[in-house]
């Protein structure tokens, strides 16, 4: 008698059964309900592979790392966001969201605090993203939804069409007539909704519907068990009956109650591409977002664009090609040349689109044709004016900021390349990439590399092997500061300074030099601080598990393996985006840090518990309409739940909130 599946051993079962599985075949696996198939589902490395073929965050692994409980939460994880409203982008109205989440300032009202966005449960969320006017939210299942009245804020910009406009034939467009009411709440510049919510419904002579509202305070504080709790304010809610005739897309609903008969109003889109009986199988797997734009990869290897502000296909993607000089399409399938040449990954830069794609590199591009045809379906697709960057064949990571590239090579060295064009579009490739050397200097002993890179607007950081946090920005590593840098400095004579505040605290000191690498050991102890003019050290986020960094225009988050999640940097006009309560809740946490570093000093002299301005100022900073934040600050959670994913872009964050087990 032959073997079965429930006769494999652990090695056989993850290592050649489970990369022949889906994550839908795993489920029907678990349905089997067999002691022995459950107990191989469940082990540490089948956890540790479903999670990577499940989710797109992937952590750093550690060797202490749970993937067990790491994937058991990540398939709970709820969708949490905060900061400006400007277009509805949190996806819900300011005063649906919890009164202890939100603070008015200057007669405006913003969320501060991280908020359950009560949608999704039909399945696990894969990734989420953002761009400056929106999140993307991509569902296990491949269904791909963003939020707000406007995901571009009403402009185009590169990579759009730039020499003509998409022409959709007038059966798409009759069909996204509903998207005309959210350009109509946008223009308006509402960040709060009105009382009455004027439903998009079925577009006729008779407009559209306007259903009665009803508010019901109980009903609205009412929370899934796996949400952390908080307080709620009334919320406007609408029977089922009153949106049956709605499409799931033009407005997405939750139940807030047991017996389903009520919801309330979201304002998430879900995002289309043509469908039909032979491609019902194609599903979104990858999401980025830029500026004004954002892409998504699907599970056929084609790259769909959302890239122009057009009323009437806003919600529909356009299929992107890549095809040569030659006329040849390198991401065909169909041709034996080059059908091994699949898309790794996919970025959105500031004002570009990227892809890493195998035995290629980095495919990059700024524009693309306009849609001409009167016939539109799955095959129909859109030429790229792409470029592939020189000897990115092998890299371990890359970003984008603002006109500028950032790439890991193979070696694990940081390296950058300047990306422009004029007016017409066209690249101007006679740039070469150059090596950033102020970084590549910190790890040059060879006792550490990098192996992640994050970028956005004008900012960069790398992380290293060695759990070593490194920050700059557009202007201080340019090709002519670095010319000054190599001027003033060799290697020989060059050493690492790791941080520049003389308040830093004793005992997080001694902790760092019982963790330190030879890396550390080999430059910290020199006076020369021309490290600190191009790399920023910040001494918060050194040997703590940092694995990522997500920027907003300002602002900056930092998650660890601990689930912790710090935030810092300038919050304008008070929009909230740091996820750290009001500007009194602020400074309370800034002067209780300043405590803890100066409770020797308190405990010796009890009257000195005033805390000085100077000290103050260190931390946190009230501008006239803006806050600034200037250490990462710890972003209060409730006792037992840890982030697991993170998303930043514009005045707006986002993260993926679990509950994690012991």
């Amino acid at each position: 008698m032959g073997l079965s599946i429930f006769d494999l051993g652990e090695d056989i079962f993850v290592n050649h059964i489970l990369p022949k599985l889906e994550r839908e075949d795993v489920n029907r696996l678990l349905l089997l309900n067999h002691p022995h198939l459950n107990a191989l589902l469940s082990s540490n490395l089948a956890s540790k592979y479903l999670y990577l073929i499940s989710f797109n965050d992937k952590p750093i692994e550690r060797t202490h790392t749970n993937w067990i409980n790491l994937y058991k939460a990540r398939e709970q994880a709820k969708f949490y966001d905060w900061g400006s409203n400007n277009g509805l982008r949190l996806g819900y109205s300011i005063s649906s969201a919890p009164e202890a989440n939100t603070h008015r300032r200057f007669f405006k009202k913003e969320v501060v605090k991280p908020t359950y966005l009560r949608c999704f449960h039909k399945s696990p969320i894969r990734q989420i993203s953002s761009n400056g006017f929106s999140f993307q939210i991509l569902l296990a299942n491949g269904d791909l939804y963003v939020t707000g009245s406007s995901w571009n804020n009403h402009s185009s910009s590169p990579p759009g069409p730039r020499d003509s406009e998409d022409h959709f034939p007038s059966n798409i467009i009759n069909r996204n007539l509903h998207i005309k009411f959210n350009s109509f709440v946008n223009r308006r510049s509402f960040s709060d909704f009105p009382r009455v919510i004027p439903v998009p419904g079925v577009f006729g002579l008779g407009g559209f519907r306007r259903p009665n509202i009803r508010f019901d305070h109980q009903l609205g504080a009412a929370q899934p068990s796996d949400a952390p709790h908080f307080p709620t304010l009334e919320h406007e809610i609408v029977t089922k009956k009153e949106l049956e005739n709605l499409e799931d897309d033009e407005i997405f609903v939750v139940s807030d109650d047991e017996d389903n008969s009520t919801v309330e109003p979201r304002f998430i889109n879900k995002m289309k591409i043509p469908r039909n009986r032979l491609n019902s199988h194609i599903k979104f797997v990858q999401v980025s977002g830029g500026h004004f734009h954002f892409i998504a990869l699907d599970n056929e290897n084609n790259i769909w664009s959302w890239d122009i502000d057009n009323i009437d296909n806003q919600h529909i993607g356009i299929k992107l090609n890549f095809i040569d000089e030659n006329g040849v399409n390198i991401l065909d399938n169909n041709n034996p040349d080059t059908k091994k040449n699949y898309i790794k990954s996919i970025k959105a830069g500031w004002n570009l689109s990227a892809c890493y794609i195998a035995n290629i590199g980095l495919a990059i591009w700024n524009k693309r044709e306009g849609l001409k045809t009167d016939k539109w379906d799955i095959n129909t697709s859109v030429k790229t004016n792409f470029m592939i960057i020189p000897n990115t064949l092998n890299i371990i990571d890359y970003a984008f900021g603002e006109g500028f590239l950032i790439y890991i090579n193979s070696k694990g060295k940081l390296y950058r390349l300047n990306l422009e064009w004029p007016s017409d579009g066209e690249f101007i490739n006679e740039n070469v990439a150059y090596e950033l050397t102020p970084f590549n200097d910190i790890i040059k002993s060879k006792k550490s590399k990098y192996v992640r890179v994050f970028g956005n607007f004008l900012r960069f950081g790398a992380i290293t092997d060695s759990d070593n946090v490194y920050l700059s920005d557009k202007l201080r590593m340019s090709l002519d500061s670095l010319m000054d840098y190599n001027s003033k400095s060799s290697y020989n004579e060059f050493r690492f300074y790791y941080d520049d505040y003389d308040d830093y605290d004793s005992d997080d000191d001694d902790d760092d030099k019982n963790n330190e690498n030879d890396e550390d050991k080999s430059f910290k102890n020199s006076s020369n601080s021309l490290i600190r003019k191009f790399v920023d050290i910040i001494p918060e986020l050194q040997k703590k598990g940092c694995h990522s960094i997500a920027s907003g225009d300002h602002h900056n988050l930092a998650l660890f393996d601990n689930g912790d999640l710090v935030s810092w940097g300038k919050e304008l006009e008070s929009c909230g985006c740091l996820g750290l309560g009001s500007h009194l809740e602020i400074k309370k946490k800034a002067e209780d840090i300043i405590r803890a570093k100066n409770k020797n000093k308190i405990a010796t002299a009890p009257d000195q518990t005033q805390i000085k301005d100077s000290e103050l100022n260190r931390y946190f900073e009230l501008e006239t309409r803006s806050i600034v934040v200037k250490r990462p600050m710890k972003i209060d959670l409730e006792e037992g739940y840890r982030v697991l994913a993170i998303t930043s872009s514009g005045w707006h964050s986002g993260a993926l909130i679990a509950k994690i087990g012991s």
